[in-house]
């Protein structure tokens, strides 16, 4: 569905800040993109929704090309993305608007807009807050109403950039329920983070630093290389260090326990 062929990316003047990046995204699955601040993530996203255009290489999502200027708004049809600063989405002065403004942009159905309006601001728990303006909203729900306002118009495709890096645990632990249940119901997802314990619930993880793909693969094979993680500054999760040090300690645990509950489990039988 989406691909990316040795893509590289640099503003003029500058250094290239992604270097002959290849990868795919099939229709379905739950990516993570991890990487320390400055090592393109963002960059990745924008390049995505067309919003950069690669120096060199190309994205094509299925027949679309981001390169081709008449390819662009298909292509914004099929991906929505979610930003770090939901505020930022922020145009009308209550909840239901701006979920109707997108459709609008669309040119939807006006005598369908209001029940999707309502259905997806109904699947991320945003309905009673219809007529609550925005900015005044809570963290979590600020996300979740940008959330609503892309998913009533039905992409393919959802990016979260760093979309829980400004929320307290309790709302990054509900956008992160959201992506899971959104992902069961068949959305692509793709999830751009530097918070570690956020990609157990991704199918597969890229890793990038400097504008490279350093590595790739499950979140158990992933977690496995502790070392390499701390060497692209990325902060090992707390299960993996009391994993590896009750290891040390003699206790008997599998290499692929990455979570609290596993853990506990292989600590008693141990």
């Amino acid at each position: 569905m989406l691909t990316f062929n040795q893509v590289s990316f640099g503003y003029p003047g500058q250094e290239e800040l992604i270097q002959k990046v290849s990868f795919q995204v099939e229709k379905g699955e739950f990516l993570s993109i991890l990487g320390s601040n400055g090592s393109g993530k963002s960059t990745i996203a924008k390049l995505i929704t067309g919003l950069l255009i690669p120096t060199k290489g190309e994205v094509t999502i299925g027949k679309y090309v981001t390169e081709k200027k008449q390819d662009l708004h298909s292509i914004r049809k099929k991906v929505g993305i979610i930003f770090q600063n939901a505020e930022d989405q922020f145009i009308t002065s209550t909840v239901f608007d701006e979920v109707i403004f997108g459709l609008e942009n669309i040119q939807y159905p006006p005598e369908e807009m209001k029940s999707c309006a309502e259905a997806a601001l109904h699947k991320v728990g945003m309905l009673d807050f219809s007529e609550h303006e925005p900015h005044r909203l809570s963290g979590g729900q600020k996300q979740r109403t940008a959330i609503a306002s892309i998913l009533a118009m039905k992409p393919e495709i959802m990016i979260f950039d760093e979309s829980t890096s400004m929320l307290d645990p309790q709302g990054r632990k509900q956008i992160m329920q959201v992506m899971k249940e959104l992902h069961e119901e068949g959305l692509t997802i793709i999830h751009i983070t530097h918070h570690m314990e956020e990609v157990l619930s991704a199918e597969r993880v890229l890793i990038l630093n400097e504008g490279n793909i350093v590595m790739e693969g499950t979140p158990k094979m992933v977690f496995n290389h502790s070392d390499k993680l701390q060497e692209y500054h990325l902060e090992v999760p707390f299960v993996i260090k009391a994993r590896e040090g009750l290891i040390k300690r003699g206790f008997q645990i599998k290499d692929d326990v990455i979570n609290i509950d596993e853990l506990v489990e292989s600590i008693c039988r141990s």
